[in-house]
């Protein structure tokens, strides 16, 4: 018979997903030296962020007009942007979630009757999803870390520094730099783990003490990846509508029948601009349509 995965289980899993980033507080009985390391630390994968974040940004201005760049730096930067606010509010909310986890870990030990059979009824049916969530946040991250040596691209990201990087060590130190990045994003993705074990936490006790501390990583959570996903959405439209405008601007008339009948296609098919839909969910997704949803709520 396998052994049923428990509610202690699933906080030592959601504490090892989250050190990368820093996200999971201190114990209260911390010494001094460990808050002075904690604390170098936090500075130090903040300022890593930022060493990644702002080249990024650089290379959504200077490349604007390269749509494969664009669409694969603005996920990077909403990421960059949530990862460090995320890890921000965590740590301006570490005494906080200190007592929170303290409380939960010592109400595991002792919940008796029909506590503890609510919580480990939300880890049977709940675990297992955010577990693989977790290590697919990992292997998402380790996939582009990786992919640099098996292709033709130098670093995982298009960034773009105002100094030349094609010479050692300095290029190692850069790939390294960025695929820190990378798996600091993971773990930050891992916050959600967290967010829902406080949850089911709260599905016991203490509900208006967990919601004070989640309701800013959720505001966060919801609004960078929205950003993502809008932006994006947006780029395939406006690009599919240049590709139009470019056909009919071009030189048509000067060619031969058989370009200008793949022009004509060219037209009739960018009519209708691409863009991503879910059927019977979302029409069309852009910032429009989102912004009505809002409103609507």
């Amino acid at each position: 018979m396998s052994r049923k995965l428990t509610l202690e289980n699933v906080i030592t899993f959601t504490k090892l997903s989250l050190v990368i980033s820093l996200s999971w507080p201190l114990p209260a009985t911390a010494t001094k030296r460990q808050v002075v390391r904690f604390r170098l630390l936090r500075f130090l994968t903040y300022m890593n962020i930022w060493c990644l974040f702002v080249p990024l940004s650089m290379t959504l201005q200077d490349w604007s007009d390269h749509s494969d760049i664009c669409i694969k730096s603005i996920p990077l930067i909403a990421g960059s942007a949530q990862a460090f606010i995320e890890m921000w509010i965590c740590h301006g909310q570490h005494k906080h979630l200190q007592l929170l986890i303290a409380e939960m870990e010592s109400y595991c030990k002792h919940a008796i009757g029909y506590e503890k059979d609510i919580l480990q009824q939300y880890v049977d049916r709940y675990a297992m999803f955010y577990a693989t969530a977790a290590m697919w946040f990992y292997l998402t991250a380790f996939a582009v870390v990786c992919s640099p040596p098996f292709s033709s691209d130098t670093f995982p990201t298009y960034a773009k520094y105002p100094f030349n990087v094609n010479y050692q060590p300095l290029k190692t130190v850069i790939y390294v730099q960025q695929s820190t990045v990378g798996i600091q994003m993971a773990s930050v993705l891992c916050i959600n783990i967290l967010i829902a074990l406080l949850l089911w936490f709260a599905s016991a006790r203490y509900a208006n003490d967990v919601t004070h501390s989640v309701r800013f990583l959720v505001l966060t959570i919801v609004g960078c990846s929205a950003a993502a996903i809008l932006f994006v959405g947006l780029t395939l439209v406006s690009l599919s509508s240049n590709i139009a405008l470019a056909a009919y601007e071009s030189l048509w008339y000067s060619r031969n029948v058989y370009m200008q009948k793949n022009l004509l296609l060219i037209l009739l098919r960018c009519q209708k601009p691409v863009a991503v839909t879910v059927t019977c969910i979302i029409p069309v997704l852009s910032l429009r349509y989102f912004g009505s949803v809002r409103w609507n709520f």
